[in-house]
């Protein structure tokens, strides 16, 4: 295995993480927003503008990190294709 096919590894990997972290990051901004909801529906909370300030961020925040995590897989791929084409 030469420097070029270890470099694209490397990067393969490391992008294969950087999607695991963004879908990471989406399930955890979905947490919150069920957990928001749960306690409205039971009447802790209230349906007041944290209410709607945690539904626009976690709206925002999951859109945001499936468009950073489907580029990452773009990328994923271009470099898998690439280590292909060097074996």
């Amino acid at each position: 295995m030469n420097d070029h096919q270890q470099r694209l590894i490397n990067e393969m990997l490391s992008k294969l993480l950087e999607a695991r972290s963004y879908i990471n990051i989406s399930i955890v901004l979905t947490i919150l927003f069920l957990l928001e909801f749960v306690l409205v529906l039971i009447g802790y909370g209230e349906f007041d503008f944290f209410y709607i300030l945690v539904l626009i961020v976690t709206f925002v925040g999951n859109t945001h990190m499936d468009i950073k995590h489907k580029k990452a897989m773009e990328e994923y791929e271009e470099l898998k294709k690439e280590y292909e084409k060097t074996i």
